[in-house]
Order: C-alpha cells, then structure tokens, then sequence
C-alpha cells in the first residue's frame, strides 16, 4: 500500500460483461492514482472483462469460490486493508457487509436497479416457519446493512426516489460517463473487418438491442415486435447482443414465430461499438432500469433509439428529439416506432444526431471516476469525524 493514498475495495460478484462491472471500469479508467489505491475482489470465476481491468491498472483477485464462511473470512482480511468498500449487487453487498462489521471500514452501497433489496423476501405461498425466517433473516440483514452501509451511490435520480424514504443515509445520484471515443471510427473498423458478412446481415434493416439475457430485460417483446417489422421488411435482421437465462426462450419464442433465420444471437461481445455501427434502428423493450446504459451507448454511437419509455431513460432520452420512446409493453407501439424510423433515413439520422449531442454534453468519460471519489472524499471525512452510527 503506498502511504498518504485511500484505499478503495469494489467487491464485485464476477467480471462478466454486465452494467456493474462496466460502471466500475470506467472507475478504474479515470481513477485519480494520486489519491486512491483501487482493488477488486470478485465472488465467482466468471472473468470475461479481467483484462481490461488489469490495463485499466487494477488486476482483479478472485477470492474463495463458491462463496462460503473461508470467503467471507478472506474479504473481512481485505476490508480491513480497506478505508473503503464498495459493493455493487445482492450477493456481494451481503458479504462484504458481513465482512465489514465490526472493522469500522465504511460502506459505500450502489443501487443499480428499481429493486428494493431491503425486508423480509417471502415468496408467495410460504409456510409459517419459512415465513418467520424470511422476517426473521430479513432483520437481520437490514441491521447489518445499517450499522456498515455510510453512503449509497443510485444509478439515476428514479433509484435514489425510490430508496430515499428507506434509508437514513445520504444517496448520490451517480453522474454516469460515456467514453465516445470508444465509437469514433467503429464502422470502418467493422468495414475492415468485414462484420456485415460475418454476421450474415444482407442488405436490409439491421435492429440491435445489447442488454443481459435476463428476465425484465424484454427480449420477448423483441422477438414478437420482430415478427411484426419482418412482415414488412423481409430483409431486416435483428441482432441480440448479450446472454442469460432467457436466451433458451428467446429461442423458443423466435422458432414458434419462424424468425430464427433472421435472427442472430451473438451472445456476449467485446465489440459492441462495431456491431452498433451497423444498427439502422437500436431498439431496447426492457421494462425495468435502474438507468439504461446500453441506451445511452446506442446515443454515443449516432444510431437512432426506439424505446419503451421508462423513467431512468426519459432522463437522458427526449422523445421525439433524441429517441422515439412508446408505453412500457406497448409492442404494436414499439413496431409502429421502428418502422418510421426506417421509413424515414432523415429521421434517424436526426435522432442519433440529437443522441450523440446529449451524450457529449452530459456524460463525460470521467463523471462515474469524479463521482465515486467525491463520495469517498465524504464518507473519509466523516469518518475522520467521527463516523455516523
């Protein structure tokens, strides 16, 4: 450890391709050195983004996995070289605030989503004794939560609204960052590497949605949508970038809709800004966000946006200006949007235009690094205070 430096820990549940992980790279990215030390532990072995964070200047360690009580022993070792912790979904928050009580390390918790992860979680239909210990186990872990968490980071000012009368402690919305020079030249780099070709795009409309393949995520309303613009443009692809648990539905959805030849499930890509480049319309059917980064990627990368409309993303998108936003779960409406877009080449030239503009001037490369750190340089002092109980 390099003396007159604070000590930042982020405890992340893997380095899959994800929001989170993507969030703390940019961190790593634009960390002020000077000032911060910043380590990376990580729960399970999925590690698709360790190289990046190893040039990013913070190479991550995998501790004991599965996770177990040797796991928790391990982090409450590294929250103790800590002067701060910082966790990011379910899993991990539980640990490391496990971890931490008792050391004095503050806690800085990240709401990523619409999702209280606060009380009691009983599912419906439970037995009496399974419901006592939901109760009971859901004190539990809101007590640690309160005795350890100093400061939450919220992903959109819609998260922080929600968790705001559940918490006594301070919520800073997070002032996210785009790199745009990611999308500087991104289609002639897929041009030189013949990405149209490889990906058996045709000539026709390309749609591209990039989100997890996860329940919430919409993909179903994508593939029907889908079924309804091919009827239209028999040329037209659509392209799913990302994997998860609902990609065996998405299949099956897309048999039963006889869209599986127009259809290309990429899964997981380090070259998102590239297939981006070839999208005539980026079309996002999630139906819960805690902000939609891929959205604002989509923006940064010129194309022109079609969404359902959701709060976290009318932060950032203007319907009819720089997106063209429909009800949540209005497919008809989302079909209806996608096709006046590619009816009308002028139109979306202008909305990724608009797009692009907004990203520049409101989400700088270095706003996720300059937040985070504003928010330890707080809880370091109130700590240095006397910290809150």
């Amino acid at each position: 450890m390099t003396a007159g430096r604070a000590r930042v820990l982020h405890v992340l549940p893997d380095l899959a391709i994800g929001g989170g992980q993507t969030i703390v790279l940019n961190h790593l990215r634009h960390a002020d050195r000077a000032r911060f030390e910043v380590g990376v532990v990580q729960l399970h072995p999925a590690a698709e983004l360790a190289p990046a964070y190893a040039e990013a200047g913070s190479p991550p360690e995998l501790l004991p996995s599965p996770p177990s009580p040797r796991t928790v022993a391990e982090l409450r070792r590294r929250v103790r070289r800590s002067d701060v912790v910082h966790v990011h979904s379910d899993e991990d928050r539980k640990l490391a605030q496990l971890a931490s009580l008792g050391t004095g390390v503050p806690v800085v918790g990240h709401l990523h989503a619409e999702w209280v992860h606060l009380g009691a979680k009983i599912p419906p239909g439970a037995s009496a004794p399974r419901r006592l210990r939901g109760v009971a186990l859901g004190a539990a872990r809101d007590a640690v939560e309160r005795r350890t968490v100093a400061h939450y980071v919220a992903e959109s000012a819609d998260v922080a609204r929600l968790f705001r009368p559940l918490v006594a402690q301070p919520i800073t919305v997070l002032r996210q960052a785009i790199p745009v020079d990611r999308f500087e030249g991104a289609a002639q780099r897929a041009a030189g590497a013949g990405l149209r070709a490889t990906l058996r795009l045709g000539s026709g409309p390309v749609l591209v949605n990039v989100s997890r393949m996860v329940p919430g995520k919409g993909h179903l309303h994508l593939v029907e949508a889908f079924r309804a613009v091919l009827d239209a443009e028999p040329a037209a692809t659509l392209v799913l970038v990302g994997d998860g648990s609902e990609r065996p539905a998405v299949e099956a959805r897309a048999a039963q809709l006889g869209v599986t030849g127009a259809l290309r499930l990429l899964g997981n890509r380090h070259d998102v800004p590239e297939i981006l480049s070839l999208a005539d319309v980026f079309v996002f059917a999630s139906e819960s966000e805690g902000f939609g980064l891929a959205v604002l990627e989509a923006m940064a990368a010129t194309r022109p946006v079609v969404s359902f409309r959701l709060p976290a993303v009318e932060e950032f998108a203007a319907d009819g200006e720089s997106a063209l936003l429909v009800a949540r779960g209005d497919v008809p409406g989302l079909v209806a949007a996608v096709q006046k877009v590619l009816a009308d080449p002028s139109l979306g030239a202008a909305l990724g235009r608009a797009g692009r503009a907004t990203v520049e001037r409101r989400f700088p490369a270095d706003a996720v690094a300059r937040t985070f750190e504003e928010v330890y340089d707080e809880v370091l002092a109130t700590r240095r205070g006397g910290r809150p109980g």
